[in-house]
């Protein structure tokens, strides 16, 4: 296909003139009339769509009324592209939200006939004023009110030219050459998204992740999008920029199992191997990512708030977490953000739920810590042994024991760790810690099964 000109649309909306009820006849282009259909799909109720129709223009131009487009389209993002260059004017968009309310607000200043069902009685009248309980008419006996109920029909007549039940789009295109030529619009729209779902399955041996992503695409933008060709972006674009529109439909590799992926502008954008058809109302899943083994550490976690003050003992719950790296920075698969759902077999072999996490956007390479649930058998208990205030801005010494139970039949390594926020120093531990960072302090302790393991430290916090 030779290079296509370019025409922002946008910029009719204010010159363009608006079309009028005495503009010639438009010619219709439907859905039906799509060659191709190509859509981008955002995380953010966003979506570019491209779709190629081919026109039969003459030399001195027509007017061409394009439907099948979404109600949520915004017409500030359109663009049309063509083989020869192409003059666009006079674009006139309306939404398709045809009501009662609209039409009686347009035919204000008009003649309306309402027709009584029982009696056949009518009412012919200039449109003077209308509520949600009746209208006002001027009729040759002067202004007359009729109830709007059920007894009353209200007869319009004729649809109001800027009124119409469906979406649709109408311009006045003059080509350079006339004849049968593709032509492409693109636009963006709301009703579509797409979101990750992933799921992580432990093995028999607990020391393995099988990770499986998957993209779950919404429509809810009020029309179905048969065969289309879907591209998702994974990222989190502004709500004032407008996205990199991709200028060509490429053709993508129908035998692949697993999406293309390539990097945008600091995005991943997903090419579905094949077209897939997104009806109205409906959310379809797709494969997002080959599946793969990593392998994971079982971890138990117990974070508490060393800057509290406590009265008395309380219990502090013990987290189970699985921690994997997510591949080579270089050869991995990302991750884009969404809930990772962990299972894992019984000792029947079956597959049982075991918790949920949502992940933030990952690149490959990065640790992943999915925190699944709270555990039965380990629990912990934190109680205050002193606490000293040391200045007025906060700061603070305190000493604190904490104590791990395990009840399980098999030992377990739990990690203590205590947000610290300001320039803190542990005075005194019974086990080692480590500093993890500025705000976190960290105690691994050995539990035996069916055992107790105790740590004790004082801290000293500046603010």
């Amino acid at each position: 296909m030779n290079a296509w000109s370019s025409t922002l649309l946008a910029t009719l909306l204010a010159t363009g003139p608006a079309l009028t009820a005495a503009a010639p006849p438009a010619q219709e282009s439907g859905a039906d009339d799509r060659e191709a259909l190509s859509i981008t799909v955002y995380q953010r109720d966003l979506a570019l769509v491209r779709e190629q129709r081919r026109l039969e223009l003459p030399e001195d131009g027509a007017r061409v009324q394009f439907t099948g487009l979404p109600g949520a389209l915004d017409p500030g993002s359109l663009h049309l592209r063509s083989e020869t260059p192409l003059r666009a004017s006079g674009l006139d968009w309306t939404t398709g939200e045809l009501d009662i309310d609209r039409l009686l607000t347009a035919r204000r200043g008009h003649t309306l006939t309402l027709v009584h069902d029982a009696s056949g009685r009518r009412i012919t009248g200039r449109l003077l004023h209308s509520d949600d309980r009746r209208v006002l008419l001027e009729t040759d006996h002067g202004a007359e009110t009729v109830p709007l109920n059920d007894a009353w029909r209200i007869r319009f007549g004729s649809l109001p030219a800027h009124l119409q039940p469906l979406p649709a789009l109408t311009l006045d295109l003059t080509p350079d050459e006339g004849g049968e030529q593709p032509v492409e619009l693109a636009y963006l729209t709301g009703g579509l998204s797409w979101s990750a779902r992933h799921t992580a399955t432990l093995d028999e041996t607990g020391e393995a992740l099988r990770l499986e992503s998957l993209a779950a695409i919404d429509n809810r933008s009020g029309g179905d999008w048969p065969q289309a060709r879907l591209q998702l972006l994974a990222g989190d674009t502004h709500g004032d920029d407008r996205p990199v529109q991709p200028m060509a439909l490429r053709s993508q590799a129908a035998e692949a199992a697993a999406p293309e992926r390539e990097a945008l502008a600091g995005y991943h954008l997903y090419t579905l191997p094949d077209p897939l058809t997104l009806r109205d109302g409906e959310t379809r899943l797709a494969t997002l990512a080959a599946s793969r083994t990593v392998p994971v550490e079982r971890q138990w976690v117990s974070r508490g708030q060393a800057g509290r003050q406590l009265a008395e003992r309380q219990p502090q719950g013990v987290t189970g977490r699985l921690v994997f790296d997510n591949g080579d920075p270089t050869s991995g698969t990302p991750m884009p953000a969404g809930p990772v759902q962990v299972y894992g077999p019984d000792l029947h072999g079956e597959l049982q739920y075991l918790g949920e996490q949502r992940i933030g956007h990952t690149p490959a390479g990065q640790t992943v810590r999915l925190d699944i649930g709270r555990s039965f058998d380990v629990t912990a208990e934190r109680t205050p042994v002193s606490w000293r205030r040391l200045d007025e801005r906060g700061g603070f010494e305190a000493e604190w024991h904490l104590r791990v139970d395990n009840a399980g039949e098999q030992a377990v390594t739990v990690q203590l760790e205590e947000e610290l926020n300001g320039d803190w120093q542990i005075l005194e531990e019974s086990e080692a810690h480590e500093r993890v960072s500025a705000r976190l302090a960290r105690w691994a302790l050995e539990v035996p099964a069916e055992g107790r393991t105790e740590l004790r430290y004082r801290v000293e916090v500046r603010r």
